[in-house]
């Protein structure tokens, strides 16, 4: 609880420390649609295709480091592989397409 002897000061800086999320609750409250700003971070390939694929598909994956096998929606999976790509995160991203993409969201 924030009271007036403890309210956090706008001025604080982060650092290397500071954790970043997606807030997706904000979604749940917004007219914007959570999959399609989700597809804008996949390969131009791998959106063609999840376009016209039910949300919410899944596929088995097998974490090539574990063997662990796992379920990951398409959508996520895509991402993942995209995340793979060297030009993921470039010095034309911007602050705000980081922050999901670095936050494994």
């Amino acid at each position: 609880m924030v009271t007036p002897g403890n309210k956090p000061s706008m001025l604080i800086k982060p650092t290397l420390d500071t954790k970043f999320y997606v807030d997706y609750s904000w979604w749940d409250r917004s007219s914007e649609d959570l999959r399609m700003y989700l597809l804008s971070h996949v390969l131009p390939e791998q959106r063609d295709r999840l376009i016209n694929t039910e949300a919410g598909s899944v596929i088995d994956y097998i974490d090539p480091d574990t063997g662990e096998v796992f379920q990951l929606d398409e959508l996520q999976f895509a991402i993942k592989k995209a995340a793979e790509d060297p030009n993921f995160i470039n010095p034309q991203t911007s602050g705000g397409q980081c922050v999901p993409r670095v936050s494994g969201e």
